[in-house]
Order: C-alpha cells, then sequence, then structure tokens
C-alpha cells in the first residue's frame, strides 16, 4: 500500500520533467550535462594560511562588568610584541545586559592570560 502511493508523485514528477525537457531526445542530452557537471573533479582550494609565529589566539573570555554582570570579549589573534606587550585588534566588548562598546586596537600591557579587562 505504502509503496503505490510513494509511486505515483514519483511518476508524475518524472512525467512533467519530460514535459518541460521536450520530448525524448532533450532528457538524454540534459542528463548527460547533468552527469558530466557532477563528475567534473571539484576544484582544489589554496592551502590554509598558518598564524604567524608571533601571533597568538586569545579565546573567548569573560570579565567583570563594572556595574555589575559580565563582559565578553570574542575570541581574536594577538600580535606578541615583546614578553610582556601585545597588539590587541579593535574589539567588540558587550556586557551582559546587552550593552556593547569597541575596545581601540592597541598595545596591552599584559599576556592576555593574565589581563582583568579586554
Amino acid at each position: 500500500m505504502c509503496g503505490k502511493s510513494a509511486a505515483k508523485p514519483a511518476l508524475v514528477l518524472a512525467l512533467l520533467m519530460l514535459a518541460q525537457l521536450g520530448g525524448t531526445a532533450q532528457p538524454n542530452r540534459a542528463i548527460n550535462q547533468l552527469e558530466r557537471a557532477v563528475r567534473q573533479p571539484l576544484p582544489t582550494l589554496p592551502p590554509a594560511t598558518a598564524p604567524r609565529a608571533d601571533q597568538t589566539w586569545v579565546p573567548d573570555r569573560y570579565f567583570p562588568a563594572p556595574g555589575g554582570g559580565t563582559t565578553y570579549v570574542p575570541g581574536h589573534w594577538e600580535r606578541q610584541i615583546n614578553s610582556q606587550e601585545y597588539y590587541a585588534p579593535s574589539l567588540p566588548a558587550c556586557t551582559s545586559a546587552g550593552q556593547c562598546v569597541t575596545t581601540p586596537a592597541g598595545v596591552r600591557p599584559q599576556p592576555p592570560e593574565t589581563r582583568q579587562s579586554p
């Protein structure tokens, strides 16, 4: 019972496709074109760029907000200038109340893992 009801929509769909393609010669050409397109090799992607040796990944972080709650800073890359200074890009910092500000880019005086603010 279930097989018969599923076959009817498939047959109707096949007949509609045949009618739209205009006869029997067209479906073969269309199917051949589709098959050639599907069997083409995928284009290769360029190799992913490796992070520079002087860059450090800083994961998402949460800090206490001045008025209570927390401030969220998304993960980002920072460039190490020396053992105690890192250059950070401008970053959005959003509080748990939904207020966001952009912290300016610049040199941060401590390694990311020891900072208490963005």
